[in-house]
């Protein structure tokens, strides 16, 4: 018994079943349909430039405020008011050059030893006003502490640097302050400008009494002691403008 196979295609070298495309009239092969082009909206074309243009300008401004960084003097650790400067208290900061008062790194050499006005702390940018040009006290200078309880200050908490009025009061803890013969300053009512230099709280005795350093005319420290002993002083806190 016999089988008879179809003859085999040959073409290309190999073996196919795939049936022989038909070929049009006119021998040409059929054309592919060519996909549409996308356009794109001028909308999202606009919105693309647009923030190319405003990066390009952020990255301008703050190149131009890199450039224009200015190298200052800040605190490096903390320093009571009246105490002196040295070296170690002080680090380099880089800071926007608009306008602020401060002290360039340069002038380290010349604020070293100086007194701080006020008590500085880490990070503060150092300005002219914080810094004194010798220690305290100065020529016709005296600084003294006098216990204040409350009511005798402000309720606001006092800092260094403020300024204040001492004002003697008619009576004292322990009676009335009599007044000196001829001299009318000690009358009640006498008021005397001050600076504060330090505020310390008496922790032991937990009535919220403080402690103020205050630097004042040499002229007037004797008869302030005497106030301050009696406890017939009152303290005003005045603006710092004056």
């Amino acid at each position: 018994m016999s089988s008879t196979f179809p003859p085999a295609d040959t073409t290309a070298g190999g073996w196919t079943d795939a049936p022989a495309r038909p070929v049009r009239s006119g021998g040409s092969a059929p054309r592919l349909a060519t996909p549409p082009r996308r356009r794109t909206p001028l909308g999202r074309l606009a919105l693309g430039v647009t923030l190319v243009l405003l990066c390009g300008g952020v990255l301008a401004v703050q190149f131009s405020r890199a450039q224009h960084r200015s190298a200052v003097l800040a605190v490096a650790r903390p320093v009571a008011a009246g105490e002196v400067i040295v070296d170690a208290d002080l680090r380099v900061a880089q800071v926007a050059a608009d306008g602020l008062s401060t002290v360039s790194a340069g002038d380290r050499a010349r604020v070293v030893g100086r007194i701080a006005a006020v008590d500085l702390r880490p990070g503060q940018n150092l300005t002219p006003e914080v810094l004194t040009g010798a220690a305290l006290p100065g020529p016709g200078e005296v600084v003294i502490g006098v216990l204040f309880k409350p009511g005798q200050v402000p309720g606001r908490s006092l800092s260094a640097g403020d300024r204040v009025r001492l004002v003697t009061t008619g009576t004292a803890d322990r009676g009335v302050a009599a007044p000196a013969v001829g001299s009318p300053e000690r009358m009640a009512g006498a008021v005397r400008d001050a600076r504060v230099v330090l505020v310390t709280p008496v922790s032991t005795v937990g009535d919220g009494s403080v402690v103020v350093d205050l630097l004042l005319g040499e002229a007037d420290g004797p008869q302030v002691a005497a106030d301050a002993a009696a406890g017939a002083l009152s303290l005003l806190l005045t603006p710092r403008a004056q």
